[in-house]
């Protein structure tokens, strides 16, 4: 999900350049982003140490 939510959220920063309605292509970006950004934060749950973890979690919500 993350790799996918990934390439969809290049291919919708990519459309801004074919599409007339810059609209269409953010909401493809937050279509894309609410797929990855949830993989993203079990990733940086399971590779944090835990004394670590709460500013891990402040750098990525930042």
């Amino acid at each position: 999900m993350l790799v996918g939510g990934l390439l969809a959220f290049a291919v919708g920063s990519s459309a801004f350049v074919l599409v007339d309605n810059v609209a269409v292509a953010r909401f493809g970006q937050g279509v894309a982003a609410a797929a990855f950004s949830p993989a993203a934060g079990a990733l940086v749950a399971r590779l944090t140490p835990d004394s670590a973890r709460g500013r891990a979690f402040g750098r990525y919500g930042a």
